[in-house]
């Protein structure tokens, strides 16, 4: 991950960091699902287990972060996830973990836990990518695997930044702007990314 800290004056700081997890593609495909072919199988859910330990260590790091100092820290996480907020097939077939909940802690420790910058309705929406799923005959879905998640100091207001309300968004209209005229936006030369942009705003008091 890359860390950014910024202290527009002593005392308070606002800890930025920006990762890019690994991806969950894998030899899994609609066919060898439906067969449950136990190679491919094992592969995705190696790809899973690669994806779950890059995110326990950056969830180590967030929690000696917090514990490193006596006030609460601002601390926003962003980046592509490589993962949406909610369960999907691999995970609920094989009882394996959504990254996003590693990534925001344990609610054992509510002073740690971390939110979703996005509100629970914008949530439920929201997309930044699409792709075939190939754990349903290759129907292609909408997900958004592009977040950006806030420590308790910015959603309680107790470290000097706070989240504008409703802020955080998908930025597509700006995307569709920036995709070339003459070509069909699945072909990436037509595109400046893959991934439709996430931005929040937050606020210095």
């Amino acid at each position: 991950p890359l860390m950014l800290t910024f202290s527009p004056v002593f005392g308070k700081s606002l800890h930025l960091m920006v990762v890019h997890t690994k991806s969950k593609i894998s030899k899994l495909t609609a066919s060898k699902w439906a067969k449950r072919d136990p190679a491919a199988v094992a592969d995705a859910l190696e790809a899973r287990i690669k994806l779950s330990a890059e995110v326990h260590r950056i969830r180590m790091f967030l929690d000696r972060l917090l514990e490193s100092d006596p006030d609460p820290l601002s601390v926003v996480v962003m980046g592509d996830m490589n993962d949406g907020p909610f369960a999907e097939t691999l995970e609920e077939e094989f009882m394996v973990n959504n990254i996003l909940d590693e990534l925001c802690g344990t609610i054992l420790y509510p002073d740690y836990h971390f939110r979703h910058a996005m509100t629970p309705t914008t949530l439920r929406t929201a997309a930044s990518t699409h792709f075939e799923d190939a754990l349903n005959q290759g129907v292609i879905i909408h997900e958004l695997i592009d977040h950006l998640v806030i420590s308790p100091a910015i959603w309680q207001g107790s470290g000097g930044f706070h989240l504008i309300p409703d802020s955080c968004q998908v930025e597509a209209a700006i995307w569709d702007a920036a995709c070339a005229p003459q070509g069909p936006d699945e072909k990436r030369e037509f595109r400046p990314s893959d991934h439709k942009p996430v931005s929040a705003i937050l606020e210095w008091v």
